[in-house]
């Protein structure tokens, strides 16, 4: 039997943070796999690698909006917190319009404040811990360099002392490009809120990453959503519902959260071999 093993990454990659690790074997794997003889298709996913988006796009009146509002920041909250945040597919980005900004951060933060964190094991929790203290302490780099640039938290910002990986859940506002958390992933239960003046400069931020696994945007005007939906730079879009996860729906991203595609048609379709066969008319003598 013969065994061919090299390590998958072996070069320095520029990127930083809790994903460094990810990203560089997601880049290097493709060349990895094409330089065996006996390679065939490869669906590459880098899983940590993806900042998702949460677009507030709600056009209601006055009263019925900030009530759809309140609910949305609440729907926001639990997407974000679900596995400690640790998912990828999860909204880590949350970028809302001017007029809804205040309230859909104050509905959020009062979600992430209210958040019970403890054992999973017990009933009553919601958030349980990360996946290991070194994990957390990446974590933790992303939220301090944003803070001393000046980025503002509006809950948390701090790991929980005693045993476990815990971590307050976080909320971050005024992220700026300086700022690591501005371009690379939060693994866990911290959320970054963006303003926008309206959907050009919402859909220009959301685009504004190497990355693009899954966006949602939300709003009653179905129309203007999925129009939305479709100027996004990101794998899987969709409206009024976020990170929904089926066996029949194809699951993937596109720039530096990788290529092809798992579950559905498109995800059998990446391990099929394809072949081509053409027949032409027998050749004749006239034709020759």
């Amino acid at each position: 039997r013969h065994e061919h093993r090299e390590p998958l990454a072996t070069r320095e990659h520029p990127y930083r943070g809790p994903h460094r690790a990810q990203v560089a074997a997601g880049d290097a794997a493709p060349g990895a796999v094409a330089d065996r003889e006996d390679a065939t298709t490869l669906a590459i996913a880098v899983p940590s690698a993806t900042p998702e988006l949460f677009i507030d796009l709600r056009n209601r009146a006055a009263q019925a909006g900030l009530e759809v509002v309140a609910t949305l920041g609440a729907t926001a909250a639990k997407a974000r917190l679900s596995n400690a945040g640790q998912a990828c597919n999860s909204p880590k980005r949350m970028i809302v319009l001017d007029e809804h900004y205040d309230e859909f951060v104050e509905k959020l933060t009062a979600a992430f404040k209210d958040a019970t964190v403890g054992d999973p094991r017990e009933e009553g929790t919601q958030v349980g811990p990360m996946s290991s203290t070194s994990a957390r302490e990446d974590l933790m780099e992303l939220v301090d360099d944003a803070v001393s640039h000046g980025a503002q938290v509006r809950t948390g910002g701090h790991a929980r002392a005693g045993a476990g990986a815990f971590m307050e859940p976080t909320v971050l506002t005024g992220v700026t490009r300086e700022m690591r958390a501005w371009s690379e992933e939060l693994f866990g239960p911290v959320a970054v809120v963006h303003r926008a003046a309206d959907v050009d400069e919402a859909v220009a931020l959301a685009n504004e990453s190497d990355f693009g696994l899954s966006g949602s945007v939300w709003s009653d005007d179905l129309e203007l959503a999925e129009a939305t939906a479709r100027r996004l730079d990101v794998g899987m879009a969709f409206v009024n519902e976020h990170g929904t996860t089926q066996a029949g729906l194809p699951f993937g991203g596109v720039g530096r959260s990788g290529f092809g595609r798992e579950l559905g048609p498109y995800g059998v379709d990446e391990f099929v071999n394809k072949r081509l066969v053409r027949v032409a008319d027998p050749v004749t003598s006239a034709s020759a």
